[in-house]
């Protein structure tokens, strides 16, 4: 069974109309998916304290002394499903034998999330609420327990707040109490982001003290280390892009302290849908995003709500793509018409089909 916490104060989010540049059917069918979660309610980041607690499953959820899930502790019904010791017997949660198990003997400070150890979900989900930690110094309060990390900006993260967390990897860990910071982007829905991670993602960035920039630049985010989601004719795109002004960038081998830098000094950024955009949330206001999606693939990019959220001049060039080796269009490599990219990049009108759009601004 699932607890439900006392009813708390929301965001009332509208994600802005954005142009969207295509084949005018592709433009039309994605942009009916996308106003289906254009108007959410998201509560307000918060800190939530549970006594005598047990933190479960590779997401950390929490069950409260009768065995009720927190539901603000989950992310998700997969973070139940990824955690096969776990039964459900009528409606309370029974641990499989098999787990594996600890017990920490002092409340403790909870942050965990899913796929933590990606980029995006890194920055967005797990930064955000130790920014929430650190500004409000509980931080300093209790030990924090997170799931092992292994990525250098994750390093650099923890480095720059100053956190020694206490690293943990079994299915099951019992503690007298727990606090967490709550999740920032919804559990249902097409994950829909709270206009905290804006604010906290901004925060942090301040903390690197970035150089003040000499010049606006122009990014082109490169994904040619990746193996999915490329571009296919990436050579022909990165001349016309280059011959305009703009550089390449290739985050993953630029420090946290680097990437930001580049994004907080961009008058352009243009990349492909993936992790690479995620700084677009640092950018100043008015800076121009282009992103290169596949023209199939009918989802919300997390990337057009946060460039709402942010109140960037955003655009979105539907590609001619192959479908990934699941069937579907989520992870395609695509192929791009380098003189539209630059266009959408540094017009104010964008055409849809054989629609004009005039860039909201």
């Amino acid at each position: 069974m699932v607890e439900n916490l006392l009813a708390v104060e929301s965001h009332d989010v509208r994600i802005k109309a954005f142009p969207l540049i295509g084949p005018i059917e592709d433009v039309l069918s994605l942009k009916e998916t996308i106003s289906r979660y254009s108007h959410y309610q998201i509560p307000l980041m918060d800190i939530v304290h549970i006594p005598s607690a047990t933190l479960v499953g590779p997401h950390l959820f929490i069950l409260d002394a009768k065995g009720r899930v927190v539901e603000r502790s989950l992310r998700g019904r997969k973070s139940i499903d990824r955690a096969p010791f776990l039964r459900m017997d009528n409606s309370i949660a029974v641990i499989d034998a098999a787990a594996t198990r600890r017990r920490i003997e002092e409340e403790v400070t909870v942050v965990a999330g899913k796929a933590s150890g990606a980029f995006f979900h890194w920055m967005v989900e797990i930064v955000p609420r130790l920014m929430g930690l650190y500004l409000s110094q509980e931080a300093t309060r209790r030990p924090i327990v997170m799931r092992p990390i292994q990525h250098r900006y994750q390093y650099e993260t923890l480095e720059l707040l100053k956190l020694a967390p206490c690293f943990v990897d079994e299915d099951v860990i019992a503690v007298p109490g727990v606090w967490f910071p709550t999740h920032t982007i919804t559990a249902q829905g097409n994950g829909q982001i709270s206009p905290d991670v804006i604010a906290c993602l901004n925060a942090f960035a301040d903390l690197f003290r970035p150089p003040q920039p000499t010049r606006k630049r122009r990014l082109y985010i490169s994904r040619s280390d990746a193996t999915k989601r490329r571009v296919l004719n990436e050579d022909e795109l990165v001349a016309t892009l280059v011959a305009d002004g703009f550089e390449v960038c290739r985050l993953a081998s630029m420090s946290l302290g680097e990437q930001i830098a580049a994004f907080r000094s961009a008058e352009i950024v243009v990349g492909q849908h993936g992790a690479g955009l995620t700084l677009i949330s640092v950018c100043s206001p008015e800076t121009k995003v282009v992103e290169l999606y596949p023209a199939k693939w009918l989802a919300v990019s997390p990337f057009e709500s946060i460039a709402s959220l942010a109140r960037l001049d955003y655009r979105m060039l539907l590609c001619p793509a192959q479908r990934s080796a699941r069937g579907d269009y989520h992870n395609s490599d695509i192929h791009v018409d380098p003189s539209q990219v630059l266009a959408a990049a540094l017009s104010e009108k964008c055409t849809v089909g054989d629609v004009l759009v005039q860039s909201e601004r």
